[in-house]
């Protein structure tokens, strides 16, 4: 028999970017002391699909498709660790949770409710997420200019809790792609006397981070 996690707090939620973000306020108990149970007999509803969760700075986007199906008249997102409810309006497939800690793993269900919040689908799980930021600039980039060839060097960039997973380099309209553990990149056709400008960033789960700048010497 599935058993619901009460709300603990009390959620806010706004439109923003056609998804819900949903802040969660210092905890509240939930009125009515308990949960309404379901009358035997009840047919379970559909469960949501295709749930998934992407991890940002700070905070998570949550995904799902609604199933076709009249009596499902809402959402109820929980998130682990704490098992926070945070409800959401029928028509709704996605959720922003915002003001997370980046490097802490969560996990997401999202189940289907009923109008009267009676009855509820299996949850379906994201599976764990983990927030974190975009890597900053590569550091002590440089860049040298020799028989015809431009070759370029870093330092690792600082990643914070999602690990660099490849660095982009581009110069002379010409762009390289290069793995998590590349410390170089060279160009072909530069002329020794050209004052060329080369540039290097790093990319993780979350996304790329800024460009850093070095002209060939």
């Amino acid at each position: 028999m599935h058993s619901r996690v009460i709300a603990t707090g009390l959620t806010t939620l706004a439109f923003l970017g056609g998804a819900l973000m949903a802040s969660t306020a210092p905890a509240q108990a939930a009125e009515g002391g308990g949960a309404k149970v379901a009358e035997a007999g009840d047919t379970a509803l559909p469960a949501p699909t295709n749930v998934k969760a992407k991890p940002r700075n700070k905070r998570v986007k949550i995904t799902w498709q609604a199933p076709d199906d009249p009596r499902v008249n809402g959402f109820e997102i929980t998130r682990y660790p704490g098992g926070e409810v945070i409800p959401v309006p029928n028509g709704t497939e996605a959720l922003v949770d915002f003001g997370l800690t980046n490097g802490q793993t969560y996990e997401y269900t999202v189940e289907s409710v009923d109008e009267e919040g009676y009855k509820h689908s299996e949850p379906v799980s994201t599976g764990p997420v983990t927030p974190a930021r975009k890597p900053k600039t590569p550091t002590r980039v440089a860049a040298t200019c020799n028989d015809h060839q431009l070759v370029v060097t870093w330092k690792p960039a600082d990643a914070g809790d999602a690990p660099v997973t490849s660095y982009k380099a581009r110069s002379i309209g010409k762009t390289q792609v290069r793995g998590a553990e590349a410390r170089e990149a060279r160009f072909k056709g530069v002329k020794r006397a050209q004052d060329v400008r080369v540039q290097v960033k790093a990319a993780n789960d979350i996304g790329s981070g800024d460009w850093a700048t070095a002209r060939c010497t």
